[in-house]
C-alpha cells in the first residue's frame, strides 16, 4: 500500500502559519478595514464559519459596484495575509528529520494555500530530494503549472495552470494543492486561484487543474496508508472522499492536538448524541493517532515516533 500525506492548516502552524481563528484576528487588524467586513468577521466567528464564511457571503452578494468593491477589498486583505505568512516562512527552519519524513510519501496533498513547502521543501532541488528519498524520487513537483509570464503584471514568483492534459513527471514526488495557492493566478484574468468559503464543490470544477487534482486525490487515497496532519475534518466533500476511500481499504493515522477526537463533531451535552455518519464510517479504519507536536515527534520524542513508524511500515510487514 502506498503512503500518502494529507495536510491542513495545522501542519503549517508548526512553523508559524495561522489557523482560522488567528486569521480572523489578523484580518481585524488590517488597515482601513471596511465596517461591513468588520461586522461580518465577528458574525462568522460566532457562526464558527470563520473568514471563509465572510468570503462566501461577500462574493455571493457582490451584484453591484458597491458590493463588488467591498468583496475586492476583502480579497486583497486575504491575499495580504498569505503574503505576510510567506515573509515569515522565509526565515523558518524545517528540521532535517521533517524533510526526511516528507520525502517518504508517494504523494503529498494539502488544503493549504500558503507556500511553506514550496519555500522549504520543493526549493531544495532535485539532488536533495533524491538524497532525502534514498533515490526513490528524482525530485518533487507541483504538477500542471508554469511561470505566470503571460500575465505581465504578476510577480515572477507566481504561477498559472498549464494546458491539459496534466501529468506527473516519472519518478517525481507530486505535491497537490487541492484548494489552489496564494501564488497562483488564473491564466484568463490574473485573479488569484484560491478556493475559499462554501460552495467549494461548485468552484473547483471551474478550474481544470484543480478538478484533476481532486480526481488524483480520490484515486490515490483509495487503498493507501494515509497520514493526516492538521486537518479539522470540517470540509464535507473531503470527508465524503475519505469515507469512499475506507471502502477501498484505506487506513488512517491522525496527527492533531485533539488526536482522534478531531473527528468527533458532536456538541457537548448531558445526553450523549449519536455519532455522525462520517465518524461511524471512518472509526474502524483509524490505526493510530498522535496528540503531540509533529516537530518533537520527528526530532526528540522517540516514544511517540514509534507509533508513526509502525503505521508507515505496515505495508512492509504484510508482504
Amino acid at each position: 500500500m502506498p503512503n500518502i500525506l494529507f495536510t491542513g492548516a495545522g501542519f503549517s502552524h508548526n512553523w508559524g502559519g495561522w489557523l482560522a481563528s488567528e486569521a480572523f484576528e489578523y484580518l481585524l487588524g488590517t488597515d482601513d478595514i471596511h465596517p461591513r467586513i468588520r461586522t461580518l468577521l465577528w458574525n462568522h466567528k460566532e457562526k464558527k464559519t470563520g473568514f471563509e464564511g465572510v468570503y462566501t457571503e461577500l462574493k455571493g452578494s457582490a451584484t453591484n459596484p458597491t458590493d463588488q468593491e467591498v468583496f475586492m477589498r476583502f480579497n486583497i486583505m486575504v491575499a495580504g495575509m498569505f503574503h505576510t505568512m510567506q515573509i515569515g516562512f522565509a526565515s523558518a527552519q524545517i528540521d532535517a528529520n521533517v524533510l526526511k519524513f516528507l520525502a517518504q510519501f508517494d504523494a503529498i496533498f494539502t488544503l493549504n494555500q500558503d507556500t511553506l513547502l514550496e519555500l522549504k521543501y520543493l526549493a531544495l532541488g532535485q539532488n536533495k530530494i533524491r538524497e532525502l528519498s534514498d533515490g526513490v524520487f528524482l525530485g518533487a513537483q507541483t504538477p500542471g503549472l508554469r511561470k505566470a509570464q503571460d500575465v505581465e503584471y504578476m510577480p515572477p514568483s507566481f504561477y498559472t495552470p498549464d494546458e491539459a492534459p496534466f501529468k506527473v513527471k516519472e519518478r517525481f514526488q507530486p505535491y497537490f494543492k487541492l484548494h489552489g495557492s496564494s501564488n497562483w493566478a488564473a491564466s484568463s484574468d490574473g485573479k488569484l486561484m484560491l478556493i475559499l468559503g462554501g460552495n467549494k464543490e461548485v468552484e473547483i470544477p471551474k478550474h481544470p487543474l484543480l478538478a484533476w487534482y481532486h480526481s488524483e486525490f480520490e484515486r490515490r487515497a483509495a487503498g493507501c496508508q494515509l497520514v493526516i496532519i492538521g486537518y479539522s475534518f470540517s470540509d464535507e466533500y473531503i470527508n465524503r472522499l475519505l469515507s469512499a476511500a475506507v471502502r477501498k481499504g484505506t487506513r488512517f493515522f491522525i496527527i492533531d492536538p485533539q488526536g482522534v477526537d478531531v473527528i468527533d463533531k458532536r456538541q457537548s451535552a448531558q445526553i450523549l448524541q449519536p455519532r455522525t455518519a462520517f465518524m461511524e464510517s471512518i472509526m474502524g479504519s483509524i490505526d493510530g493517532a498522535s496528540r503531540r507536536s509533529l516537530l518533537s515527534t520527528l526530532s526528540t520524542d522517540r516514544v511517540e515516533r514509534t507509533k508513526l513508524h509502525h503505521f508507515l511500515t505496515a505495508a512492509e510487514r504484510k508482504r
